[in-house]
């Protein structure tokens, strides 16, 4: 991780000023750029092109859990937190679609609200305020 950021920043400030600020020695990242990517490095590029498709296959949908059940059953030997791991490094989440689900009833008779009819509070209102009025001059 720190060689990464030593790469990044390479242009702007000298190889050795950046290795003595993050701690490391200058022949121990030179070293870092010919080395060639271990097999888990190699591995986990392998896992992250399978998850994606699992992912593009399943509309967003597939979450860690159902993406290491599709791999599991392809024959490959990975966790779920491996997966996680994955989803994470390429920046994939599962959309979570909610079902629909009616909330109103619209196949009632009636043809207006049991309260709507009641015409009480509206008239005491108008009283109050009648008299409220008539207070006042």
């Amino acid at each position: 991780m720190k060689y990464a950021w030593i790469e990044a920043q390479a242009g702007w400030q000298p190889i050795a000023r950046l290795c003595s600020v993050v701690g490391v020695s200058r022949s121990g990242f030179l070293q870092w750029r010919q080395r060639e990517p271990s097999n888990r490095d190699q591995a986990n590029q392998s896992l992250d092109a399978q998850v994606a498709v699992i992912h593009a296959e399943g509309k967003q949908g597939y979450g860690r859990i159902r993406i290491t059940r599709r791999l599991r059953q392809s024959g490959m030997r990975v966790g779920a937190e491996r997966v996680r791991r994955s989803l994470l490094r390429q920046r994939l989440r599962s959309v979570y679609r909610r079902a629909y689900r009616v909330t109103t009833d619209s196949n009632h008779h009636r043809l207006e609200s049991p309260k709507a009819n009641r015409a009480e509070p509206v008239e005491s209102a108008l009283l109050w305020l009648a008299s409220e009025s008539s207070v006042d001059d």
